[in-house]
């Protein structure tokens, strides 16, 4: 008994030490993903002023596969749920490479919405960007009664006949266990807005909560989306285009 009981403590600790391995081994492949990518972007950030880079900030790999997205499949109408370090480097790149494009960007928090803009105007990059503040606020559309963005504020600063390329949606927060399913609505707003050819962006998507808001959008509206690099999720009318953007 006392050698069945060594060998099975053993197994227990090798267990852990090769799942402590694999988390370090992982940590260290989005470490280097995120590093390579960031070399990617240095054209979007030589000449301009330093950048809050926060926990809260979309990854460098997203945005590169993003960016990627926009010049490979010519998006031209790009619309954003929650502003930051992806909308100004999305807004630089179309200055920067002259694409007739303009970004929606919607944003709930009012001081953040204010130095998104100042950053904007203060880079000449504000003319192909339409910030939309949009305060949180009960909605039907949401899941278990969660706040989502002012509809009314969303529409009244969209034409009627506008349809989306791509979709960024990295808002409302939803870090907290009882708003894990803030960013559900998402979908059922844009589903009649999308163009026939279209990218859609989910970021945060390897948390439980954006997990069941993918299980939802699939069983209610039938779109899938795919998990890429336990970080973004990506859904497009063509399964190449995932393939085709990936940064690295």
């Amino acid at each position: 008994m006392n050698l069945l009981k060594k060998i099975n403590d053993r197994q227990k600790q090798f267990s852990s030490l090769l799942e402590s391995y694999n988390s370090h081994e992982m940590l260290k492949a989005e470490i280097n993903r995120n590093t390579y990518c960031r070399l990617l972007l240095n054209n979007l950030f030589d000449g301009y002023d330093h950048l809050p880079v926060t926990k809260s900030s979309m990854s460098f790999f997203a945005i590169a596969m993003i960016t990627n997205d926009i010049m490979i499949n010519g998006r031209r109408t790009i619309l954003e749920f929650g502003s930051g370090l992806s909308t100004i480097l999305i807004a630089r790149l179309i200055k920067k490479n002259n694409i007739p494009c303009t970004i929606y960007t919607i944003e709930h928090d009012k001081n953040w919405f204010d130095l998104l803009n100042t950053i904007l105007i203060k880079e000449n990059t504000i003319e192909n960007v339409v910030s939309i503040h949009a305060p949180l606020s009960s909605s039907k559309k949401s899941k278990n009664e969660l706040n989502w963005y002012n509809e009314e504020a969303i529409i009244n600063s969209l034409t009627d006949k506008l349809l989306f390329d791509l979709v960024i949606i990295d808002g409302p927060p939803a870090h907290e266990k009882s708003k894990s399913l803030s960013r559900y609505p998402a979908l059922p707003f844009i589903k009649n807005k999308l163009n026939k050819s279209y990218s859609i962006y989910l970021d945060d998507a390897s948390r439980n909560g954006e997990q069941e808001v993918i299980k939802y959008w699939k069983q209610e509206f039938s779109y899938s989306f795919n998990l890429i690099n336990n970080g973004i999720a990506h859904s497009s009318d063509d399964d190449f285009v995932q393939y085709s953007c990936l940064p690295c």
